[in-house]
């Protein structure tokens, strides 16, 4: 049960940082043709909040919620790549 807690907290906090980062990227802005917005001073940040999940996953010792983190963090990825920038 707690692999899924975790599974699902990880998620939620990866997905809205990559989220954030994803609508901010200056390079997929581009290639769509739009007016990149400014560098967010805090980006260096949302990578690491992205990441904390699966950090303290494998520092717990939850191997399973780790790979299942990881699988649902790429999938996540791949769909905010296929979504059009603004």
């Amino acid at each position: 049960m707690i692999d899924v807690v975790l599974c699902l907290g990880g998620w939620l906090v990866s997905g809205l940082s990559l989220g954030l980062l994803a609508a901010r990227n200056s390079k997929r802005h581009r290639a769509h043709g739009i007016k990149p917005p400014p560098v967010l001073p805090y980006q260096n940040t949302l990578w690491l909040l992205a990441l904390l999940p699966g950090l303290l996953m494998m520092l717990s010792g939850t191997f399973a919620a780790l790979l299942v983190w990881l699988g649902g963090v790429t999938v996540l990825g791949w769909l905010l790549a296929l979504r059009r920038p603004g």
